[in-house]
């Protein structure tokens, strides 16, 4: 309490209003895990991480969230993060953007939300999301995407697409067709798996027969499934078959 009266005192700002916005400080960029509206299983937070509304931040088993990430939401709008996801530094996810209004300059109808566009956004399972991204209302990151360092997510993406840019657009995909196959039957159970048809559907609507393919599907060497065994027991991950 003294040291927030002898700051207060030197900076011209009454202690009590310091103590407020160094405790709200606190709460937005390191808060507890059961703040959030859930937190899984062997996920990790690593401070500091920013939460407008965290009870409405849902996250899954087995997700890394890296510091700096900022999650930019009200009270009425959700944002979902799902299994084995990786969520870069310094990113930003957000529910709303400000529109501008005749007449109201953007002092006011910034922190007003008057005519906000606002909808929940969702990152799907087993995404890499870069450095410095930033995901745009109403998102939806399909399952298995890599979105590149510094890219601005504007549209929701299909399953297992690899993109960047900003605006992001899809340049490539993660893995071909029978490797999806492969990874899913490796990392998911059956009932929860994307049906045949369904990737068929997919690989025909944004032509990934046509587009650079990023993964590897290299069988992993000794030395690599010795890593892999460390850090599936430093993790205490059990989800890989």
């Amino acid at each position: 309490m003294k040291l927030f009266k002898k700051t207060g005192n030197y900076i011209g700002v009454p202690y009590f209003r310091l103590l407020y916005h160094f405790c709200k400080f606190v709460l937005r960029y390191f808060p507890r895990k059961d703040r959030l509206g859930s937190f899984g299983t062997n996920s990790i937070m690593e401070y500091p991480v920013f939460f407008d509304s965290p009870r409405n931040v849902f996250v899954d088993n087995d997700v890394i969230i890296r510091s700096k990430a900022r999650f930019v939401n009200s009270p009425s709008e959700k944002i979902y993060v799902k299994q084995y996801t990786v969520i870069g530094p310094d990113c930003t996810i957000m529910t709303n953007s400000h529109q501008k209004s005749v007449g109201v300059p953007m002092f006011l109808s910034a922190p007003s939300n008057m005519r906000d566009k606002s909808a929940d956004t969702t990152i799907g399972e087993d995404v890499w999301i870069g450095a410095k991204v930033s995901i745009m209302p109403g998102v939806d990151i399909g399952r298995g995407c890599i979105v590149g360092a510094g890219s601005l997510v504007t549209h929701s993406t299909p399953p297992y697409s690899v993109v960047m840019g900003s605006p992001a657009r899809i340049v490539g995909k993660v893995f071909e067709k029978k490797d999806i196959i492969l990874h899913e039957e490796k990392i998911y159970d059956a009932n929860k798996r994307i049906k045949a048809n369904e990737l068929d559907r997919i690989f025909d609507e944004y032509h990934y027969d046509e587009i650079k393919t990023y993964g590897n599907n290299t069988p992993l060497n000794l030395e690599e499934q010795q890593v892999l065994e460390k850090y599936k027991l430093e993790l205490n991950f059990i989800g890989i078959n």
